[in-house]
C-alpha cells in the first residue's frame, strides 16, 4: 500500500454510489473532530462503532488478536479520548469500506499502511 493506492481508494469512496455513505462518514467524523462538542462527538461515535462494528472487530482480530472498539458509556470518556477514538475510526473508514466489499486482503493492507502513518 502506497499513497498513490489510497488516493485512488478515496476517490472511488467519493464517485462510487455503494461507496459514497463511506465518504459523508469520513466528513462527519472530521467535522466533528474540528468542531468538538461532547454531545454530538459522542452521537457520532456511537453511529460509527454501529456502521462500522463488523469490519473492526474483523480487521482487529486479524491483525492482532485484541478487540475492537466496544460500545461505552459517555462518561468512561475523558473528551481527548472521545477525540482519539474518532480520529482513529475517521482514519481506517477507508479500510472498513473496502473490506465491506469483499477485499479482505486490500483492508488488511490499507489498514497496516494507515495506522503506521499514524
Amino acid at each position: 500500500m502506497n499513497e498513490e493506492e489510497y488516493i485512488r481508494i478515496i476517490e472511488q469512496m467519493k464517485t462510487s454510489i455503494e461507496l459514497i455513505k463511506d465518504f459523508d462518514n469520513i466528513d462527519r467524523c472530521i467535522f466533528n473532530l474540528n468542531n468538538f462538542d461532547r454531545l454530538r462527538a459522542w452521537d457520532c461515535l456511537q453511529d460509527m462503532i454501529r456502521e462500522y462494528g463488523p469490519q473492526m472487530e474483523i480487521l482487529e482480530n486479524i491483525l492482532s488478536g485484541s478487540e475492537a472498539i466496544r460500545p461505552a458509556q459517555i462518561h468512561e470518556f475523558s473528551n481527548e479520548s472521545l477525540y482519539r477514538q474518532i480520529k482513529c475510526i475517521c482514519d481506517n473508514i477507508p479500510a472498513y469500506a473496502v473490506l465491506k466489499k469483499g477485499q479482505e486482503e486490500i483492508a488488511k493492507n490499507l489498514y497496516i499502511w494507515i495506522n503506521r502513518k499514524r
